[in-house]
């Protein structure tokens, strides 16, 4: 009843161009989204109404000739005199490789005025426009020049397959967002410093690198740090970025292996920028991207008072964002801390060494 080829399947006269329609695409094994919305029947892919043709399927002028309703993601399009079915989803015109690269559209040639209900809305690349009207649009189509207001509840990402869809909008909103975000060194780091208090990650690290130094620690102690310059920290060892720095959980200066990117850690680790150098710290996520949608991979410290930063995805059940939240919370001084999933004060801190 239908051939395929990648995103376009030929429609065999004939056939009723409903929910009838939907199905012998469906076993041609194309888009797998629901018929069953409340838009099911309603607006065509191509710009035309709903209803059951009974017109030979085959023969086209124009892409309007061709009508195809039930899934806002098979579209009708005209092409050498024949109505083919095309899966959107497979179509050069939501090809993606990140979600910044998606956009929701609505269907049919014109976007202004179009049904914005979340059914009804597809999802397309930032530069599909001209494959995805070439689909829909007849020669010579003109629209009207508006920016249609799309819900909140529905947004446009990325697919594991390569190519934009749709899904819906979780909880978008952590107890304690970040507020203003600067970059910290600059954006190649990934790492933004929030108005909150906290850092997050937004992108993997390539941090800069300033080893190995001329110049001493300041502010060395022959009585509790073990080394004074970077030259003392041999490579063979520690790495080639290896460093005189902050012990993990203390202050004093121990020789440490510095990252500039996240490869340089181990698996359950991140490379985190600063001075000189990236530290390899323990992290649970890479980048906001691992957490629930609208959540931060934020920082926080494992051991307060000492250098023990760590990275964990924000929670709905976070008492606190930053140490800055914990204000107050005590006669003693609290800290923001991971307490099992979720972020609570705390006044337990590190004995400094």
């Amino acid at each position: 009843m239908c051939q395929t080829s990648g995103a376009i399947m030929k429609l065999q006269a004939p056939v009723t161009l409903t929910l009838l329609a939907l199905g012998v695409l469906l076993a041609c094994g194309r888009s797998e989204r629901g018929d069953d919305h409340p838009g099911a029947g309603g607006t065509g892919a191509a710009g035309g109404t709903g209803g059951a043709p009974t017109a030979d399927w085959e023969a086209c002028e124009r892409n309007s000739d061709c009508v195809l309703t039930g899934n806002p993601e098979l579209h009708a399009t005209c092409a050498g005199g024949v109505c083919l079915a095309v899966d959107i989803r497979a179509h050069q015109a939501s090809a993606c490789a990140s979600d910044d690269d998606c956009r929701l559209r609505v269907t049919g040639c014109c976007e202004c005025g179009g049904s914005t209900a979340s059914w009804d809305l597809i999802a397309i690349a930032q530069n599909g426009e001209p494959a995805y009207q070439s689909l829909v649009c007849d020669p010579e189509q003109g629209c009207d020049d508006c920016a249609p207001v799309y819900p909140t509840d529905t947004e446009a990402y990325c697919a594991t397959d390569g190519h934009c869809a749709t899904r819906a909008t979780s909880a978008t909103t952590p107890p304690f967002p970040c507020g203003a975000a600067t970059p910290v060194i600059d954006a190649t780091t990934g790492l933004e410093q929030c108005s909150r208090g906290y850092q997050r990650r937004v992108a993997p690290a390539k941090c800069p690198s300033l080893v190995p130094r001329a110049a001493a620690i300041p502010n060395y102690s022959a009585a509790i740090d073990e080394c004074e310059h970077d030259a003392d920290c041999p490579s063979a060892t520690y790495g080639p970025y290896a460093h005189c720095g902050v012990r993990t959980g203390g202050s004093a200066h121990v020789c440490v292996a510095g990252c500039t990117l996240d490869r340089d850690c181990a698996d359950n680790g991140v490379c985190l920028c600063g001075d000189p150098v990236g530290r390899c710290v323990p992290a649970s996520c890479s980048t906001g991207a691992d957490c629930t949608l609208g959540f931060d991979c934020a920082a926080y410290a494992s051991l307060p008072g000492c250098f023990s930063t760590q990275f964990a995805c924000q929670t709905a059940d976070d008492a606190c964002g930053s140490d800055g939240d914990c204000a107050g919370k005590s006669p003693n001084a609290a800290f923001c801390v991971l307490d099992g999933a979720a972020r609570a004060c705390s006044i337990a801190q590190c004995t400094m060494l």
